[in-house]
């Protein structure tokens, strides 16, 4: 390719073979350019890997993602594969009440969880903590029940001691 001639650094008695000279920058075909690519791979800018990170945008969950300029077409081959790679925080607001605690991928290939749009999520780890009529919080497991005055699964009698003095 351009830019790639040079004088060989080998002696007249020695094997050609490879050439390892680095060139200083290759355009690559995908408009990058490669720094410091052995001339035998320079000659042949398709064989070299871009390893210029862009921003994609991951197909159902929708986050932007950066990777490797080279890694993108099979990413887009592989739309599952590319999904159970995805490790941003999930975050969206459960039935609960609370944030999601899992990860994109997990809720989306390990959830049991359904919200109203059909997206699936982890199950919710965190403490209830709804308010009893007594002031105190509920400390059990996160469950789907709304509390002492609400709908679904109600949580328990409060656990807390008295405090008063008879």
């Amino acid at each position: 390719g351009p830019g790639v001639e040079h004088d060989c650094p080998k002696l007249c008695w020695q094997a050609c073979g490879s050439c390892y000279v680095k060139i200083a920058s290759v355009e690559l075909p995908c408009g990058h350019d490669a720094k410091n690519v052995p001339c035998y791979q320079a000659r042949d800018p398709k064989s070299v890997k871009c390893r210029e990170l862009v921003e994609v945008v991951v197909p159902g969950c929708r986050h932007l993602w950066k990777v490797a300029c080279c890694d993108v077409a099979e990413l887009r081959q592989d739309e599952g594969k590319f999904r159970k790679a995805c490790g941003e925080a999930c975050a969206r607001t459960l039935k609960c009440g609370h944030d999601c605690q899992g990860t994109c991928s997990r809720c989306n290939f390990e959830g049991v969880e359904t919200l109203d749009d059909g997206s699936k999520h982890v199950k919710c780890s965190k403490p209830c903590g709804k308010s009893f009529l007594c002031g105190h919080w509920c400390e059990d497991k996160c469950h789907s029940g709304a509390g002492a005055s609400g709908a679904g699964t109600a949580c328990g009698g409060c656990q807390k001691k008295c405090g008063s003095k008879c």
